[in-house]
């Protein structure tokens, strides 16, 4: 499979699930991570939780187009690689945020 649409996929599949805990339905987060979430509470941990999954997802999305529209790997990989791991640390930042307020813990 093309690199570029395993990147497109997961990413548009991350912002689905992202776009769900944005509406304030949790269910998809693990159990032990909600746990401790006041149920007033629920739909701004989703909207946390929601926002960095997103961006999480978007940042993946976006690698797999600028890998389509780069092509060769000499150009587009770190120009990806930065993409991506900007992403992963604004998007696993704000869950934490999340998890840390709203949960009173990791887990």
């Amino acid at each position: 499979m093309p690199r570029f649409l395993a990147l497109m996929g997961l990413g548009l599949l991350l912002v689905a699930l992202g776009v769900w805990n944005l509406r304030g339905d949790v269910s998809s987060v693990h159990w032990y991570n909600r746990r401790k979430v006041a149920e007033g509470d629920r739909p701004a941990y989703g909207k946390w939780m929601g926002s960095g999954t997103v961006v999480m997802g978007g940042c993946l999305a976006l690698a797999g187009v600028l890998d389509l529209a780069l092509g060769q790997w000499e150009y587009a990989g770190p120009v990806m690689a930065a993409v991506v791991l900007a992403g992963i640390a604004v998007g696993l930042g704000l869950i934490l945020y999340a998890q840390i307020r709203y949960n009173r813990g990791i887990f």
